[in-house]
């Protein structure tokens, strides 16, 4: 780790004075002799879908972009590389970098390449469901498409896809229409207003007992975290996490919960902290 060009390090360490655990994008700078890790001064790249520190264990979910946010100090993630596991009992607070020596590193055998594809996981690894608007299609025909993965005690994956121009969104009701009865969730893949390439992930609701049936941005997305987004062959594609546990009551509804599930898709583009994604030209329920 090191000796020969940037090397990453992804580290969840507890904080020094709590049981907050802190998600860091580190690095190991090129041919160091102290062998100590530095703090990215870019965490962007970075997204921390959950974290706890739960009977004398640390667990975390992140998400890190493929490609570096600076070359000096990232590695790009569709490169061959050694993948080396580390673990030790300095804690931290969330700006510091050095995490102390290791009790324990075990390094792969082989180069690996962390974006092509592995083992599949089962079919029965978790809790999972699809939907669609349109008969006998798939991700890449539907007009519509959504599925989801359960199996994390913490987070749901999704996965939408749909050939509307603008965007296509998932919503979990307390009934079938959307704001009436509760607060509901609606997660959005939207295309940008003037960038038609790239696509937004909006972790929007629609407020309880409201007339004008109008969806609004979250205040936090801090729940959602984007795995990834693209426009291809005129089909908008992407896919996300949402934690279970909702972030704020008023704004979000538990997915550990019975619920009615709406797959839509319109035309209408927007920015990233737009929430009126224009009326839907589908709209399925179960």
């Amino acid at each position: 780790m090191g000796g020969n060009g940037i090397d990453d390090v992804f580290a969840c360490q507890r904080d020094t004075g709590t049981d907050t655990v802190n998600v860091k994008d580190t690095y190991n700078p090129m041919d160091q002799s102290s062998r100590g890790n530095a703090i990215d001064s870019d965490q962007s790249g970075i997204t921390t879908v959950s974290s706890s520190f739960t009977n004398g264990r640390i667990s975390c979910s992140f998400t890190r972009t493929i490609a570096g946010q600076n070359v000096t100090e990232d590695r790009n993630l569709d490169e061959a590389a050694y993948v080396l596991l580390a673990y030790g009992n300095t804690r931290g607070a969330a700006n510091s970098a050095l995490m102390g020596g290791h009790v324990g590193r075990v390094p792969s055998g082989t180069t690996m390449t962390l974006t092509e594809e592995g083992t599949p996981p089962p079919e029965d690894s978790g809790p999972s469901g699809s939907f669609s608007i349109g008969d006998n299609c798939n991700i890449d025909t539907c007009t519509a498409y959504s599925r989801w993965i359960g199996g994390d005690s913490e987070v749901v994956t999704f996965e939408l896809s749909t050939s509307e121009s603008g965007w296509v969104a998932i919503g979990v009701s307390a009934d079938q229409r959307m704001g009436s009865n509760g607060i509901d969730d609606v997660f959005a893949c939207q295309r940008d207003s003037t960038d038609g390439n790239v696509i937004h992930v909006k972790d929007n609701y629609n407020p309880q007992d409201q007339t004008a049936r109008s969806n609004r941005i979250d205040s936090s997305q801090n729940g959602t975290a984007v795995i990834s987004t693209r426009f291809e062959n005129g089909r908008i594609y992407c896919r996300f996490t949402r934690t279970i546990q909702v972030q704020k009551e008023a704004e979000d509804r538990p997915l550990d919960v019975a619920s009615f599930v709406l797959l839509a898709a319109g035309s209408a583009r927007g920015g990233a902290n737009s929430a009126l994604m224009g009326g839907h030209s589908g709209r399925r329920f179960t």
